[in-house]
């Protein structure tokens, strides 16, 4: 993903892909605490189940443009580790090095970040510096807003 909108766009059906392997591993926990027999399921059935399932996250991948980097995770909304697991076991996980062309992948995407969204990563990333710096950014942001505001409101009211 290129760019902040490339995120919003993909973000449902990442989160569907997630939603998915969270099912199947809740459906895996099933039938090993209560066993296969009993609900007259043989480990062929399950298997078969576990490899529809992950065709269809690799399916759903296919919809996301560009790659899923792991510098998403803060602005990602649900389990981004649940999410990698998902696209790993499904093989559509890229691997990903710190090379040049990643860099200007995250240069290029974070400079489309709008900057309400910049200014929460201190509270996502549970930085207390950072969220300290974007309260007082903020503040700066409102204050300026304001006089800007009243000075309108002055010369320009009538």
């Amino acid at each position: 993903m290129n760019s902040w909108q490339d995120f919003v766009t993909a973000e449902p059906i990442l989160q569907q892909i997630e939603d998915r392997f969270a099912r199947l591993q809740a459906f895996e926990r099933t039938f090993e605490t209560y066993g296969l027999n009993e609900f007259g399921l043989s480990d062929m059935d399950l298997r078969d189940t576990r490899e529809m399932i992950l065709e269809r996250i690799r399916i759903d991948a296919c919809l996301i443009q560009g790659k899923v980097y792991y510098w998403l995770y803060p602005f990602y909304k649900g389990d981004f580790l649940r999410l990698v697991a998902a696209l790993g076991a499904s093989g559509a996980m890229e691997k990903q090095k710190d090379d040049e062309e990643s860099r200007q992948a995250f240069y290029r995407f974070f400079r489309s970040i709008p900057i309400q969204e910049r200014l929460q990563l201190g509270k996502r990333l549970n930085h207390p510096r950072l969220a300290q710096e974007a309260e007082v950014i903020q503040q700066k942001i409102s204050d300026r807003r304001n006089t800007v505001k009243q000075l309108l409101d002055t010369q320009f009211s009538n």
